[in-house]
């Protein structure tokens, strides 16, 4: 392989010309493509086969108004209660947001709280009523039984004009017998209503201690196929009631935006490898030609998954994982052969075969790190879901376009630059070193190189290196431990998806995770939906009571 690369390098070199017009080419290709075919990023998740996906499915079919992603908006009064001006300037926030098209429902929380805390009341009312005609039931009835007695007295002593109060005394007991059997109906009623108030028991919109309030914004679509500019128009119309001094955060799901493929965190992170090449390099043109090489196959590998994005159904992280790889690994694999090309300059070598043999040398690790990286990639297709299979190829696909850049642009651009590789103070430097090794050789009677050579060896017999491969039993016990050592805490390690929790102690996000457990409690955070479907020719009284009667057995668990 060495050979092959070795040559190839030398290729690239001769016929640089026709490596910088065909890469020109297909950069153009990929960006007229990316730019005439791409299609929309969905950012939709999909599971086939999973218990959530099934759930998800059947809320999209059969309630699709609950189907859609939402997030939370929660309202914190610092110094106390709400006051009422307060509450009318978060209710008038809300209501403008349910005037936005992408937008299902913005409940205004203090008028859901009413409610609930209403319809508790009356229950409790309800209560008292029926106990009171309870009372009057088994009042009425002892006063009937008294007056049967006397009755029963007079008709055993032949009092005359007996049939009708017996009549009158039995359309009393029937009208008694109607209000008990209202009475029970009532009961069975009020049994219900407590039932569903128990169920909704641990429901609040508004804090007990009523300085926070929280309402859920539901959109129309998946909360990942929100346009960036509704979530700054919902960003922009809820903070106007921080303005009468409360304190408003967005939960993650409506701060968090993934839309934008190049962001600060990658610029500054071009920066600074800029700054690193530079220092380490020591000329512009030196730093920047691996810079060069990573954002070539960058632009190929995104450019290409944006082209595709029109035909396959693709979320935006994959493109996000395409720019990050390539980046990553564009820099390392053409700066692998630039350094080597760079060190063989200053060590004498011809231009052509300094570039090739960087090539063959440098390249074979290249090529072997690329490979490694592109089956680890692909293998993400393994388990056969579709978002996770499409970003590892797009990953997979960028990754190889940087070792094909890397191995072909990368010796071009060699040949084009010359001998500004390396500074005017190094090659000062190096020429003073070989001038010195010359004499020395020829004083010792031999040549530069064999005299290098044994420079080397007897190099080799010094150091770190030196040192481990005399004691490899002992190296590899103290490694073997420092590594156990350091894998120690991921016994203890616990796994999940990131949420509000672990957002920036000062975002939104992270401020209404934490106002959301303090107020609420816990598990208010971390909510789990639940899909049953009821037995066919259940009358609507009986549907209820199996609902109830599955949320008693819920609320256990």
């Amino acid at each position: 392989m060495a050979s092959l690369l070795y040559n190839l390098g030398r290729l690239a070199y001769k016929r640089r010309w026709w490596v910088l017009a065909l890469w020109t080419a297909v950069v153009l290709g990929t960006g007229g493509a990316a730019v005439a075919f791409h299609g929309t990023m969905s950012n939709k998740f999909s599971i086939p086969g999973t218990e959530s996906q099934r759930v998800l499915d059947q809320l999209k079919e059969e309630l699709p108004e609950a189907a859609g992603g939402s997030g939370a908006v929660v309202f914190h009064a610092p110094s106390g209660s709400f006051t009422p001006d307060q509450e009318q300037a978060i209710g008038d926030a809300l209501a403008r947001l349910r005037d936005i098209p992408e937008i299902q429902s913005a409940a205004n929380p203090f008028e859901l709280q009413n409610q609930i805390d209403a319809g508790a009341a009356q229950l409790a009312e309800g209560k008292t009523q029926l106990e009171a005609a309870k009372t009057q039931i088994t009042e009425g009835r002892q006063q009937l039984d008294a007056q049967q007695a006397q009755l029963d007295a007079a008709a055993a002593a032949g009092a005359p004009g007996m049939d009708q109060a017996l009549a009158q005394l039995q359309t009393a007991r029937e009208e008694l017998d109607a209000g008990a059997k209202e009475i029970a109906a009532n009961e069975e009623t009020l049994a219900l209503g407590q039932r569903k108030l128990d169920a909704a028991a641990g429901m609040r919109t508004v804090s007990a201690d009523g300085r926070s309030a929280v309402t859920q914004i539901q959109f129309a679509g998946s909360i990942y196929e929100v346009k960036p500019e509704v979530r700054e128009e919902v960003k922009a119309i809820i903070t106007e009631a921080s303005g009468s001094g409360v304190e408003v955060y967005l939960s993650q799901s409506i701060t968090q935006d993934v839309s934008e493929v190049l962001g600060t965190a990658e610029i500054i992170g071009v920066g600074v490898a800029a700054l690193v090449l530079i220092v380490m390099l020591g000329t512009l043109i030196a730093a920047g030609l691996p810079l060069l090489m990573a954002i070539i196959g960058v632009a190929v590998g995104v450019g290409g998954t944006f082209a595709l994005s029109g035909v396959i159904e693709m979320a935006s992280v994959s493109v996000f994982l395409a720019l990050m790889l390539g980046l990553a690994v564009g820099i390392d694999y053409s700066l692998f052969i630039v350094n080597r090309h760079r060190t063989q300059l200053l060590h004498g070598m011809a231009m052509e075969e300094s570039v090739a043999r960087a090539t063959g040398t440098s390249g074979n690790s290249v090529l072997f790190a690329g490979l490694t990286v592109v089956i680890a990639l692909a293998a993400l297709a393994v388990p056969g879901l579709p978002f996770l299979t499409i970003m590892g190829l797009a990953g997979a696909g960028t990754v190889a376009l940087a070792v094909l850049v890397a191995l072909t642009l990368t010796p071009a651009m060699l040949g084009f630059i010359g001998t500004r590789m390396v500074s005017k103070g190094a090659w000062d430097k190096a020429r003073t070193a070989n001038a010195a090794a010359a004499e020395k050789a020829a004083r010792a009677g031999t040549s530069a190189e064999a005299l290098e050579e044994a420079a080397d060896q007897e190099h080799s017999r010094h150091g770190w290196g030196a040192f481990v491969t005399r004691h490899p039993i002992i190296v590899l016990s103290v490694t073997v431990l420092a590594l156990a050592i350091t894998a120690l805490p991921a016994a203890q390690l616990r796994v999940a998806l990131p949420d509000g929790g672990t957002e920036p102690v000062n975002s939104d996000a992270y401020k209404a995770y934490t106002t959301l457990g303090e107020s609420f409690g816990e598990g208010v955070n971390g909510p789990i939906i639940a899909v049953g479907k009821l037995p066919a020719g259940l009358s609507d009284a009986e549907s209820e009571k199996l609902q109830y009667d599955v949320a008693d057995q819920s609320s256990g668990t």
